[in-house]
């Protein structure tokens, strides 16, 4: 990879498996919201399996398992917000 050409040979090694690692994540997530397509698609209409509770919906009534990551931390507070509080 022509990113990693100027990093020491360990970093560059990280660097390849870090992206090789994440790539087969993402295809590994693809096959199975595939598998999961077929499978709904499979039962009847109004079948319990495809219905998500309300519970488990977001304000925008995205299934939480639907929504990007944003690192565990509330990104979207408002400007101003540096952080947490107990950081020094």
């Amino acid at each position: 990879m022509s990113c990693a050409r100027g990093l020491p040979p360990f970093l560059s090694f990280l660097y390849v498996c870090s992206i090789e690692y994440i790539t087969a994540l993402l295809a590994d997530r693809d096959a199975l919201s595939q598998r999961l397509q077929v499978a709904r698609g499979i039962l009847p209409l109004g079948h319990p399996a495809t219905l998500t509770d309300a519970r488990h919906l977001d304000a925008q009534g995205v299934p939480l398992w639907d929504r990007e990551w944003n690192g565990g931390m509330d990104l979207d507070a408002g400007p101003g917000d540096e952080g947490s509080e107990d950081e020094g």
